[in-house]
Protein backbone atom coordinates (compact mmCIF):
# COMPACT_ATOMS: atom_id res chain seq x y z
CA UNK A 1 0.00 0.00 0.00
CA UNK A 2 2.77 2.45 0.86
CA UNK A 3 4.49 1.82 -2.48
CA UNK A 4 1.24 2.68 -4.24
CA UNK A 5 0.92 5.93 -2.31
CA UNK A 6 4.55 6.83 -2.94
CA UNK A 7 3.94 6.56 -6.72
CA UNK A 8 1.01 8.98 -6.73
CA UNK A 9 1.83 12.34 -8.29
CA UNK A 10 1.94 15.02 -5.67
CA UNK A 11 2.06 18.76 -5.56
CA UNK A 12 4.12 20.14 -2.74
CA UNK A 13 3.57 23.73 -1.79
CA UNK A 14 5.15 25.35 1.20
CA UNK A 15 3.24 28.01 3.08
CA UNK A 16 5.60 30.68 1.79
CA UNK A 17 5.00 29.54 -1.78
CA UNK A 18 1.21 29.26 -1.47
CA UNK A 19 0.50 32.52 0.35
CA UNK A 20 0.55 35.72 -1.66
CA UNK A 21 3.12 38.37 -0.85
CA UNK A 22 2.00 40.90 1.77
CA UNK A 23 1.71 43.62 -0.88
CA UNK A 24 -0.57 41.39 -3.02
CA UNK A 25 -3.02 40.55 -0.23
CA UNK A 26 -6.54 41.87 -0.35
CA UNK A 27 -8.22 42.81 2.91
CA UNK A 28 -9.70 39.92 4.84
CA UNK A 29 -13.48 39.94 4.28
CA UNK A 30 -15.67 38.15 6.83
CA UNK A 31 -19.16 36.72 6.60
CA UNK A 32 -20.44 35.54 9.99
CA UNK A 33 -23.77 33.70 9.98
CA UNK A 34 -26.16 31.42 11.81
CA UNK A 35 -29.18 29.80 10.14
CA UNK A 36 -31.52 32.55 11.36
CA UNK A 37 -29.25 35.65 11.20
CA UNK A 38 -26.28 37.13 9.38
CA UNK A 39 -24.18 39.20 11.79
CA UNK A 40 -21.59 40.38 9.24
CA UNK A 41 -21.62 40.10 5.45
CA UNK A 42 -18.41 40.57 3.45
CA UNK A 43 -17.12 42.91 6.17
CA UNK A 44 -13.47 44.05 5.99
CA UNK A 45 -11.39 42.82 8.93
CA UNK A 46 -7.80 42.94 10.06
CA UNK A 47 -7.93 39.60 11.91
CA UNK A 48 -10.41 36.96 13.04
CA UNK A 49 -9.59 34.61 15.93
CA UNK A 50 -11.42 31.27 15.99
CA UNK A 51 -11.81 28.48 18.53
CA UNK A 52 -11.34 25.33 16.43
CA UNK A 53 -11.18 21.62 17.19
CA UNK A 54 -7.43 21.84 16.44
CA UNK A 55 -6.85 24.79 18.79
CA UNK A 56 -7.20 28.55 18.57
CA UNK A 57 -6.42 30.05 15.17
CA UNK A 58 -5.87 33.63 14.01
CA UNK A 59 -6.81 34.41 10.41
CA UNK A 60 -5.29 37.33 8.47
CA UNK A 61 -5.58 38.34 4.83
CA UNK A 62 -3.57 35.95 2.66
CA UNK A 63 -4.07 32.96 4.98
CA UNK A 64 -3.76 29.59 3.29
CA UNK A 65 -7.12 28.22 2.14
CA UNK A 66 -8.44 25.88 4.82
CA UNK A 67 -11.58 24.53 6.42
CA UNK A 68 -11.84 24.47 10.20
CA UNK A 69 -14.36 22.76 12.44
CA UNK A 70 -15.30 25.17 15.21
CA UNK A 71 -15.67 24.09 18.81
CA UNK A 72 -17.97 26.01 21.14
CA UNK A 73 -16.17 29.23 21.96
CA UNK A 74 -15.52 32.84 21.10
CA UNK A 75 -15.02 34.26 17.61
CA UNK A 76 -13.11 37.53 18.02
CA UNK A 77 -13.33 39.87 15.02
CA UNK A 78 -10.76 42.68 14.88
CA UNK A 79 -11.39 45.44 12.36
CA UNK A 80 -8.15 47.42 12.85
CA UNK A 81 -4.76 46.52 14.35
CA UNK A 82 -4.72 47.28 18.07
CA UNK A 83 -8.52 47.07 18.49
CA UNK A 84 -9.89 44.74 21.16
CA UNK A 85 -12.40 43.45 18.64
CA UNK A 86 -16.01 42.34 18.81
CA UNK A 87 -16.70 39.00 20.42
CA UNK A 88 -19.32 36.46 19.37
CA UNK A 89 -20.09 33.12 20.98
CA UNK A 90 -20.42 30.29 18.44
CA UNK A 91 -21.84 26.95 19.56
CA UNK A 92 -19.79 25.15 16.91
CA UNK A 93 -19.82 25.11 13.13
CA UNK A 94 -17.31 25.56 10.32
CA UNK A 95 -15.03 28.26 8.97
CA UNK A 96 -13.79 28.35 5.40
CA UNK A 97 -10.77 30.44 4.37
CA UNK A 98 -10.70 31.06 0.61
CA UNK A 99 -7.77 31.98 -1.68
CA UNK A 100 -9.26 35.45 -2.26
CA UNK A 101 -8.95 36.34 1.48
CA UNK A 102 -12.64 35.81 2.19
CA UNK A 103 -13.66 33.97 5.33
CA UNK A 104 -17.06 32.41 5.95
CA UNK A 105 -17.90 31.44 9.52
CA UNK A 106 -21.17 29.60 10.08
CA UNK A 107 -22.51 28.21 13.32
CA UNK A 108 -25.78 26.77 14.58
CA UNK A 109 -25.90 29.55 17.18
CA UNK A 110 -23.86 32.73 16.90
CA UNK A 111 -24.55 35.44 19.48
CA UNK A 112 -22.73 38.65 20.41
CA UNK A 113 -21.17 37.97 23.82
CA UNK A 114 -22.72 41.10 25.32
CA UNK A 115 -26.21 39.70 24.58
CA UNK A 116 -25.67 36.52 26.61
CA UNK A 117 -27.72 36.51 29.83
CA UNK A 118 -25.61 34.64 32.42
CA UNK A 119 -28.43 33.90 34.90
CA UNK A 120 -30.67 32.60 32.09
CA UNK A 121 -27.87 30.32 30.88
CA UNK A 122 -27.48 29.01 34.46
CA UNK A 123 -31.23 28.30 34.71
CA UNK A 124 -31.15 26.47 31.37
CA UNK A 125 -28.23 24.36 32.56
CA UNK A 126 -30.09 23.46 35.75
CA UNK A 127 -33.20 22.47 33.76
CA UNK A 128 -31.09 20.31 31.45
CA UNK A 129 -29.39 18.60 34.39
CA UNK A 130 -32.80 17.89 35.95
CA UNK A 131 -34.00 16.31 32.70
CA UNK A 132 -30.91 14.11 32.53
CA UNK A 133 -31.38 13.04 36.17
CA UNK A 134 -35.03 12.11 35.47
CA UNK A 135 -34.14 9.98 32.45
CA UNK A 136 -31.47 8.16 34.46
CA UNK A 137 -34.07 7.35 37.15
CA UNK A 138 -36.43 5.82 34.56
Amino acid sequence: MLRFIAKLPSVRRLATEAAPAASDRAALRLTLTAPHITHLRDHPMHQVNLATEDGDVGILAGHLPMIFQLRPGVVNVIERPGDAGRRFFASGGFATVNPDSTLQVGGMEVVPVEEIDGPEVQRGLERAEEMVAKTQDD
